[in-house]
């Protein structure tokens, strides 16, 4: 049985599975898992000169991408927090990263209107997309990879025509 407990909750943004949850509840609307009581930080990844924006995990799971004011978005190993490699180029702050459901592919939404989609093994840029007009807030690929969102103060969808 849950006992009455007080939570305030700024924001909660999780893209994580929590199995072998015994007891969870609801209240306004948000469901909260209590295993995530017993989360406790393991690692601290330290390397970027300025705030970072965005994270997300490879879909293997070996690796951690994030995105920065500093314009850069860094790949880390998931398991010893090693700096593996950084994508320069940006000529402003990434917002948002992911990675494309294989795995093969970055993209990073910019400050400066644009998307850079990056070759996840050799940090080379292979693409600039242009065409948002206002800094691009949040990107994602499909699931099957053949498309790319992205939001500024609409959400447009990209793909091959």
């Amino acid at each position: 049985m849950i006992r009455h407990k007080i939570y305030q909750i700024l924001i909660i943004i999780f893209a994580l599975t929590l199995s072998a949850c015994e007891e969870t509840f609801v209240e306004a609307g948000i469901r909260v898992e209590e295993d995530y009581l017993n989360f406790k930080c393991l690692k601290t990844l330290e390397g970027h000169s300025w705030d970072v924006y965005s994270v997300a995990y490879s879909p293997d799971g070996t690796k951690i991408i994030s995105g920065s004011y500093d314009k850069t978005v860094k790949i880390w190993d998931a398991n010893t927090g090693e700096c593996l490699k950084t994508l320069e180029g940006h000529s402003s702050g990434a917002y948002s990263v992911a990675y494309s459901p294989d795995g093969t592919k970055i993209i990073s939404g910019l400050s400066d209107k644009t998307i850079k989609i990056w070759d996840a093994n050799t940090g080379q840029c292979l693409k600039t997309l242009e065409g948002d007009a206002w800094l691009v807030s949040s990107v994602a690929y499909s699931p099957d990879g053949t498309k790319i969102i992205s939001v500024d103060n609409t959400i447009k969808i990209w793909g091959e025509e």
